[in-house]
């Protein structure tokens, strides 16, 4: 069976070790907003209705079609995760729920989670039961409050204007994904044309003393250049770029990245990333790409 929406979630931020949640999915509209009261994240055997995810209730992709509004939805799904995952931590990705998102596992709460456009993390490592678990998702969503962004969604039944049918609920792909206790939560990559290198400032996790944050830089899976410092969030290093190829709308060269988290002999994280050398500046009135001018025409026809 083919799982939509199947390509990496974060392509600039990899892992091997994670697993698309996308497809099936078992649900149930709750137009009452009682099924807590119901006990359906303990219970979730009323949720006897079928989804696909990652798309919303209100598309037709999804296989429901429900244009009217909903206040809230319920999900269900059972997960299993590989024995070798249990050594360090699960995560759980939401690309994106709108509104406000509770999840369970096992009926225990993982996380709770406010805004329908942002991405977020849930650890689920400690709710999961010899790496099982029934994972409940509670979404609840009130765009004519006027407590929470709404966007170009629409508060009357239909479209009009410039708003829109609703997005309620999961709208974006599910994931697991493997971390060590020790790991890289994300890198924050500075492209610095001028001195041919990249800035890159990590957020490590439980960082241990002795552990290095290393970097290797790569064009056609041949290194370039590698860079190491002690691990340590917040703090920057420099990786330099041999003869420098730097982006360009003519030639959009990307270099690809590895992060490694390393303790003595054994890199014991690790990450794909990619990243393009360019710079953007203006001097008066006139803009500069990669220090030479260039002329932007912008049009906005709606």
């Amino acid at each position: 069976m083919s799982i939509p929406r199947p390509e990496h979630p974060r392509p600039q931020f990899c892992r091997a070790t994670w697993l698309n949640l996308n497809g099936p999915w078992n649900f149930r509209l709750d137009p009452g907003d009682s099924g807590a009261e119901a006990n359906w994240q303990q219970d979730p055997s009323a949720l006897d209705q079928q989804i696909e995810i990652p798309f919303c209730p209100e598309s037709s992709l999804s296989g429901v079609g429900h244009t009217d509004f909903i206040p809230a939805i319920w999900y269900h799904r059972p997960i299993e995760v590989p024995t070798a995952w249990l050594n360090g931590r699960v995560l759980l990705h939401f690309g994106a729920v709108d509104y406000e998102c509770r999840a369970y596992v096992n009926g225990q709460t993982v996380g709770i989670h406010y805004g329908g456009a942002s991405s977020f993390t849930f650890d689920l490592t400690d709710a999961l039961k010899d790496g099982a678990g029934d994972l409940v998702v509670h979404a609840r969503d009130d765009v004519r409050s006027g407590l929470q962004p709404g966007g170009k969604q629409s508060q009357r039944l239909h479209s009009h204007g410039c708003h829109y049918t609703r997005t309620t609920g999961i709208w974006q792909t599910v994931w697991l994904e493997a971390v060590p206790t020790s790991h890289i939560e994300k890198v924050r990559v500075v492209p610095d044309l001028d001195s041919a290198r990249f800035a890159l400032t990590p957020t490590i996790i439980n960082a241990r003393r002795g552990q290095l944050f290393r970097a290797v830089l790569l064009a056609n899976d041949e290194i370039l250049a590698t860079a190491a410092m002690p691990a340590q969030s917040g703090t920057s290093m420099a990786l330099k770029i041999p003869d420098p190829r730097p982006w360009s709308p003519s030639d959009p060269h990307l270099y690809d990245l590895r992060f490694e988290l390393v303790a003595g002999d054994d890199a014991i994280d690790q990450v794909t990333s990619y990243a393009g050398l360019r710079k953007f500046h203006i001097e008066g009135h006139r803009f500069f790409l990669n220090n030479q001018p260039i002329f932007l025409r912008f049009v906005l026809d709606q």
